[in-house]
């Protein structure tokens, strides 16, 4: 938790506009967390797209970086 990161790919249903973000609480399921975005992500469901500031994230999918 705090730890910035890098987010590899691009999760399904979602245009990222940063990769990057900060991990801020694991979640419920193992090896997944809870990232905050730097810029909110735009989530593709439904008619109206909508903006989301926070994804989970299996750790797999997540860099740490230094930035």
């Amino acid at each position: 938790i705090g730890r910035r990161v890098r987010i590899q790919g691009t999760p399904s249903g979602l245009t990222l506009r940063s990769q990057t973000g900060t991990v801020v609480a694991k979640d419920f399921y193992a090896n997944t967390w809870i990232i905050r975005l730097d810029e909110p992500a735009i989530y593709h469901c439904g008619d109206t797209p909508e903006d989301i500031d926070e994804i989970v994230e299996s750790g797999d999918n997540l860099m740490e970086c230094a930035e």
